[in-house]
């Protein structure tokens, strides 16, 4: 049996070029980017009846004619129905985005994966910076499990942008934890 997703084509924004057009604008922006994430939760919920995605990140968000309003999840090019146990024994996905597990076991990726994503891209949204958690940089298991951090102690997005209240930080922390 096959899977296959077509879309539209959508003239747009990637979120990645939103975010860095809007850097210095986080407290502006700050109503926009909690809509944005209201917006993108729906859609993952909507999508996760069927399939993971597995590869979330500001590239694969498209704002179509530019809008923050009206988000778009592009590129399931690595999906899999998330009941599907034919999983690949290799690693597919964005480092940056994507959580230990996912890098350390990839054929036993389940939702939470998708929703890690989703947390890096929160904690971006509110920080303009990677969270502690990141693989951007790990090249080995021991990289990726050196950097197994308690939750308390990676630094809430209200460090950086006085705007988020303790109840988004507390989520966004937990969406980091896989």
């Amino acid at each position: 049996r096959g899977l296959g997703i077509s879309m539209e084509y959508i003239q747009g924004t990637e979120l990645a070029d939103w975010m860095k057009d809007n850097q210095g604008r986080l407290l502006a922006t700050a109503q926009l980017r909690l809509d944005l994430l209201r917006t993108l939760f729906d859609a993952l919920a909507h999508a996760h009846e069927h399939t993971l995605h597995r590869d979330i990140k500001p590239q694969n968000i498209m704002l179509v004619d530019g809008d923050i309003k009206r988000p778009k999840m592009m590129d399931f090019g690595f999906a899999l129905p998330h009941e599907d146990d034919r999983q690949e024994g290799f690693v597919v996905g964005t480092p940056r985005y994507m959580p230990q597990e996912q890098y350390l076991e990839p054929d036993k990726v389940k939702p939470s994966a998708d929703i890690y994503a989703m947390g890096v891209i929160a904690y971006q949204l509110f920080t303009s910076r990677d969270p502690p958690t990141t693989l951007r940089h790990t090249k080995t298991a021991e990289q990726v499990l050196a950097l197994r951090m308690n939750l308390d102690d990676i630094p809430r997005p209200s460090q950086f942008c006085a705007v988020v209240p303790p109840a988004l930080d507390e989520l966004i922390v937990q969406w980091l934890a896989f």
